[in-house]
Formats: structure tokens, C-alpha cells, sequence
């Protein structure tokens, strides 16, 4: 994670091995306190199952709840906050992310756009 050159943004930047670069940004309210992190998918274009999912997640969000069409992921940040996760492609799109408390209880959602 890294603050935009304006610092009115977050952006979660990701690198793979053959070079390719991905950055998303958010209002810093987003990940500290709306939904509590911020993520980057990666997908083959609008509409399209995604291939990857990485994501930071402040320190009250135990828990990412990943809605595909088809099921869905509850997933544990690590230790630092990030979440990695490489759906199936039978999951479908992925259409909302929530994140949880230690509780259980639902901090925020993020709704995916169809396009």
C-alpha cells in the first residue's frame, strides 16, 4: 500500500514475476473507515471471473466474505493485513466483498460492478 502523489488517495499496488504492474486507489475513508480495506482484482476485462484477488485490511477486519455467483470465500487477513486468494473459475464473477469484525459482525460491503 502505498499514498497517490496527492496523498488523497490509497493505492494497493501489486507486481507480478513477468512485470506486470496493478494499482488500485481509494479515498483514504474507504480503508480506515467505510468497508476497512482496500483491494485490487485482477480479471480478463468487464464481466469476467477474476483471476486473482489481493487485499489490506485494517486492524478491526478479521474476515473477507468474497460473493461469487456461485459460492462464496470467507478468507483471514495475515499477520500484516493482506489477503491473496485465486478463485476457481467455476466460482463465477465475483460481485461483492464484505468485511467482518471479530465478531462476525458485517463492517462494510463493496458491491463489484457488472461492467
Amino acid at each position: 500500500m502505498a499514498p497517490s502523489l496527492t496523498g488523497e488517495l490509497v493505492c494497493l499496488v501489486s507486481s507480478s514475476p513477468d512485470g506486470e504492474v496493478g494499482t488500485a486507489c481509494n479515498p483514504p475513508a474507504t480503508f480506515t473507515e467505510r468497508v476497512g480495506f482496500a483491494v485490487l482484482i485482477r480479471d480478463s476485462g468487464p464481466g469476467t471471473p477474476p483471476t486473482s484477488v489481493l487485499a489490506a485490511a485494517n486492524a478491526r477486519v478479521r474476515g473477507l466474505v468474497l460473493g461469487f455467483e456461485s459460492t462464496s470465500r470467507r478468507l483471514t487477513p495475515n499477520a500484516d493485513g493482506g489477503v491473496a486468494y485465486t478463485p476457481a473459475a467455476a466460482d463465477g464473477r465475483l460481485v461483492s466483498i464484505a468485511s467482518v469484525d471479530a465478531s462476525g459482525k458485517r463492517i462494510g460491503i463493496l458491491r463489484i460492478p457488472r461492467d
